[in-house]
């Protein structure tokens, strides 16, 4: 029997791992990564719970490995190049399939797994655990669920019964809760109903913790400069993006107050980026002190230069996130993105926070998103406008986000 959400009573934990057994062994247990950048690091709450009890490989596209590249309790950084390479082949299909079960079999000759997760809902990556030959093997249910050994309902990780994506994640962990030492701690959160939920569940959400990623560079109180960083992309699509002109407002009027401006942003949003410069070289002043890295930056790179920030704005994306985890005061903006699914991930001694709403902003201790609540549209997740307005970013103006980057400046957080 699997977990499930039943409205007369609360899911029961079956096919839990039995503590006695792995009693005083640190195994080795594969990651499967999720491809986007925001959510690997949304993911860091989850593997700092397992960092203390296992030796992790982790396999992933090459950008988001680079996130972790600086963590020393990863064994492995695995790349997982089939998607690309079978491209090639005139029968795509089959040649990921062969690739993925490839792939699978030399990470089996290296490392004995007796666990693997994968943290992403496609078919491949439960393909890639199946044929690791790990023991325990999980996932979130679906089509994919003959390949696991305990796959976990969808409903799971979802509204009502969690309401973030870090959350979502770590539902994964309920199988190996005995495993990881967690401390009850009695803590409830608006972003999850333990009613709905069992009691393994509801003790690894209480021991999350913030975002956390490795940093190598300064803070910014130990530099002379104020620091304004943009990230003003967004890889989901256009409709998570606030408008250029706007960023180009609120750069110019930092740079007129002396901060440093960096604008961040991948290599494919280097025409973007080029346009957002332009935009700003027409009005502003200070120009010495506007850098755009748009491009130029490695994921490590781009992770120190983020950090030297005394405040980040930016679009719902992984540099958004990044910032959070690097805890630098931000401000970021939601539109098509389903209600707090995506907001800064916050924690306090109460754990998870729903933050305090105020108006259009949601407060996060030193991180504030922006929605626009009055529109009907909200959490659309459209790739572009469908009603061909965009609203939910064209009002939020420069002047609001202007304010909000003061404050978090002025509280000094």
């Amino acid at each position: 029997m699997q977990d499930s959400v039943n409205a007369d009573s609360k899911p029961v934990d079956s096919k839990m791992i039995n503590p006695k057994i792995e009693e005083n062994l640190k195994e080795t247990l594969l990651i499967r990564l999720p491809n986007w950048l925001g959510d690997c690091v949304m993911l860091t709450p989850t593997l700092e719970l397992l960092k203390k009890h296992f030796e992790v490989v982790l396999v992933g596209n090459k950008l988001v490995l680079e996130l972790f590249s600086c963590d020393s309790f990863i064994k492995e950084l695995v790349i997982d190049s089939t998607k690309e390479d079978s491209k090639k082949h005139r029968f795509k299909l089959l040649a990921r399939i062969k690739a993925t079960i490839s792939l699978a079999k030399s990470l089996k000759k290296k490392h004995n797994f007796k666990y693997a997760i994968t943290f992403q809902n496609a078919f491949f990556s439960a393909l890639l655990l199946r044929f690791s030959s790990a023991k325990v093997r999980i996932g979130y249910s679906g089509l994919r669920s003959f390949l696991l050994t305990h796959p976990i309902k969808k409903a799971l990780g979802k509204a009502p019964v969690c309401k973030h994506q870090v959350l979502s994640y770590a539902s994964l962990l309920t199988p190996l809760a005995s495993l990881l030492d967690l401390e009850s701690k009695n803590l409830k959160s608006p972003l999850y109903d333990t009613a709905l939920m069992s009691k393994n569940q509801a003790l690894i959400y209480e021991n999350l913790g913030a975002l956390r990623l490795k940093v190598r560079s300064k803070k910014q109180d130990s530099l002379d400069t104020k620091i304004l960083g943009l990230s003003f992309g967004a890889s989901f699509g256009i409709s998570k993006r606030w408008p250029l002109e706007y960023y180009a407002e609120l750069a110019s009027y930092f740079l007129s107050k002396g901060y440093e401006v960096r604008l961040f942003g991948a290599l494919s949003e280097k025409d973007l980026g080029d346009r957002l410069e332009a935009l700003i070289t027409k009005n502003a002043s200070n120009l010495k002190s506007l850098n755009n890295l748009v491009g130029k930056t490695t994921i490590k790179t781009l992770i120190d230069s983020i950090n030297e920030c005394s405040v980040h704005v930016g679009n719902d994306s992984g540099n958004s996130h990044i910032a959070v985890a690097l805890s630098v005061p931000s401000i970021s903006f939601y539109g098509p993105t389903p209600s707090r699914w995506g907001y800064p991930w916050h924690v306090t001694s109460k754990g998870a926070d729903a933050g305090v709403d105020e108006d259009d902003h949601t407060f996060l201790g030193r991180f504030i998103a922006i929605r626009k609540k009055e529109l009907p549209c909200l959490g659309c997740k459209q790739r572009i406008c469908p009603l061909k307005h965009h609203n939910c970013m064209k009002l939020i103006t420069p002047d609001e986000v202007i304010d909000l980057s003061n404050y978090l400046v002025s509280h000094n957080f």
